[in-house]
């Protein structure tokens, strides 16, 4: 007997526990014919459990009705990985876990039932829009803020009556002015501290003092600070320069002086010299190609 058990149950793994000297004493214990008696015993006890069990199960199948399946048991037949219910430790597998969720929540609240009530209203949430093209328009202007719309359409008129590169003249009235032309060579941080230095009379353009924001200046001219007031702009170009603060690189219609704060106005310019935070169109502004 013994050796039969060893050639049937051989395989299995031995655990730490010495079961099978247990098992082995038993067996040489009992006789021949109790072995049998205990086994056929076992084995209609068994039988007859599994009846009970069927029985019990055609009865209740018999009496309860068909119950929807709870939200579990649809994951667990959707997704044959059991794993994915237990407590989530990746991160990764957790994020997707969550987005399924929310997409079986939001199948669930379709299946339910809706209730109409005419007492209660749904706020509607109106989005703004604001079209493309009167957005364009009015960030060219607030660029440009120092310039009326009236003084645009001067200047179209102007330029088109004047001889040469249309585009050159457009690009000189409005990029050609002291304060941009500050405002291009970093010496400021903004358009607001040009107008004001420029206001306050500490620009010059030939020797000769400047004090109009739109004043625009001639080609192959000297236009500069004075050296008394160019100390806080040299230590607030260095500061800007330190954090990268500097927006802009020096136009090529330009010469400069860092050292001196004075610089040379050397050609006409053109929009290809001319560097723009957004995609600029100065036909819109111009008063023309609106449709």
């Amino acid at each position: 007997m013994v050796l039969n058990v060893r050639k049937k149950y051989g395989h299995c793994k031995v655990y730490k526990l010495d079961i099978w000297n247990l098992f082995f004493n038993a067996l040489i214990v009992l006789d021949k014919k109790k072995q049998k008696e205990l086994l056929e015993k076992e084995k209609e006890r068994r039988l007859i459990e599994t009846k009970k069990a069927e029985k019990a199960e055609k009865a209740k199948r018999g009496k309860k009705k068909k119950v929807p399946l709870t939200r579990l048991e649809m994951i667990k037949r959707r997704l044959a990985i059991p794993e994915l219910l237990l407590p989530i430790t990746n991160k990764y597998i957790r994020f997707f876990y969550k987005l399924f969720k929310k997409h079986l929540d939001y199948r669930d609240t379709l299946h339910d039932r809706y209730i109409y009530r005419t007492d209660v209203k749904k706020v509607h949430v109106y989005r703004k829009y604001y079209k493309k093209l009167f957005l364009e328009v009015r960030l060219h202007k607030l660029y440009y803020i120092t310039i009326d719309y009236h003084q645009f359409f001067k200047m179209r008129s102007l330029a088109m009556k004047k001889e040469g590169l249309y585009e050159g003249h457009i690009c000189m009235a409005l990029e050609g002015r002291i304060v941009t032309c500050f405002y291009r060579l970093n010496y400021f941080n903004s358009v607001f501290d040009s107008m004001s230095f420029v206001k306050r009379g500490h620009t010059w353009v030939d020797r000769k003092i400047v004090k109009h924001y739109n004043f625009v200046l001639p080609i192959q001219r000297f236009f500069g600070i004075y050296y008394d007031k160019s100390k806080s702009i040299k230590k607030d170009l260095i500061i800007r320069g330190s954090k990268g603060g500097l927006l802009f690189s020096i136009p090529r219609y330009m010469l400069t002086t860092y050292k001196l704060f004075y610089s040379f106005y050397l050609r006409m310019p053109t929009m290809k010299d001319i560097n723009f935070m957004f995609d600029f169109n100065f036909s819109r502004i111009l008063g023309y190609n609106l449709g």
